[in-house]
Order: C-alpha cells, then sequence, then structure tokens
C-alpha cells in the first residue's frame, strides 16, 4: 500500500520507506483510499473510451 501512495507522489524523495516512517495509521488510510479511488474512476474512464 505505500508503495501505491509513493507512485501517485511521483516524487524521488518521497518513498514506501518514507510514508511507513512518516505517516501515522489514521493519516494513511484515508489516502491510501483516496488515491485507490482516484485510481479505480481512471480506469473505469478508460475502459469506458474502448470500443465494445
Amino acid at each position: 500500500m505505500e508503495r501505491l501512495i509513493a507512485a501517485a507522489f511521483n516524487h524521488p524523495e518521497i518513498t514506501a520507506e518514507v510514508i511507513e516512517e512518516e505517516l501515522d495509521l489514521d493519516e494513511f488510510v484515508p489516502l491510501f483510499y483516496q488515491i485507490a479511488s482516484w485510481v479505480a474512476e481512471a480506469v473505469s474512464r478508460k475502459m469506458a473510451e474502448l470500443p465494445k
């Protein structure tokens, strides 16, 4: 899960290890769900564009 958040930031200084060390669980969980929701919406939009 930390890798997903790090990838979303796309910044060399933000790694899974930094996220694990610096974020408390109450900060981590909402951020993870927000990013996961964004990914799901992006995939759904792309799938809707495909020919049937």
